[in-house]
Formats: C-alpha cells, sequence, structure tokens
C-alpha cells in the first residue's frame, strides 16, 4: 500500500530523481574528515540562517504597526534607569 502511494508521487513528481541527484553524491577515495566536517558546518549555518529569519519575522510581526521606534525606545530607557518607580 505503501510502496504504490510512493511510486504514484515519484511518478508525478521525480521525487526519487530528485533525491538520488541531491543525496547519492560518489565521495572519492581517501576523503577525510574535512569533507564531512565542512558539509555539516555549511548545513548548520543554512539551518541558523533560516531559522534567524524566521524568528526575526516574528518578532517584527508582533510590534505595536506603526510605533516601532518608540517601543524600541522605550525599552532600551528602561534598561538603563531601571524599573519604573525606582529612584536611582
Amino acid at each position: 500500500m505503501l510502496r504504490a502511494l510512493i511510486d504514484w508521487v515519484d511518478s508525478r513528481t521525480g521525487i526519487r530523481a530528485a533525491r538520488a541527484h541531491l543525496l547519492d553524491e560518489p565521495i572519492p577515495a581517501g576523503t577525510g574528515w574535512s569533507f564531512v566536517t565542512g558539509s555539516v558546518v555549511l548545513f548548520l549555518i543554512l539551518v541558523q540562517l533560516a531559522t534567524g529569519v524566521v524568528l526575526t519575522r516574528a518578532k517584527v510581526d508582533r510590534q505595536a504597526p506603526g510605533r516601532p521606534r518608540e517601543n524600541a525606545r522605550a525599552g532600551s530607557t528602561a534598561l538603563i534607569s531601571g524599573p519604573a518607580g525606582v529612584a536611582s
């Protein structure tokens, strides 16, 4: 049943050929850990970039519309002067 579904999806999209092209890369003999480590580092940088963009968009969307500067200014003033109602 699952094999039939996968075959149907592959006949419509060519997902198996795409997977083979992207993941089945021949690695030359004598390739060391630097090859693997470089691939892992590249993957992690891309994940960090993608999550950073998503989190930044979520933060920007939550600010009050039309007043992002005032919200940022109020936050930085509170950090410098301390909690409200406390005399310095």
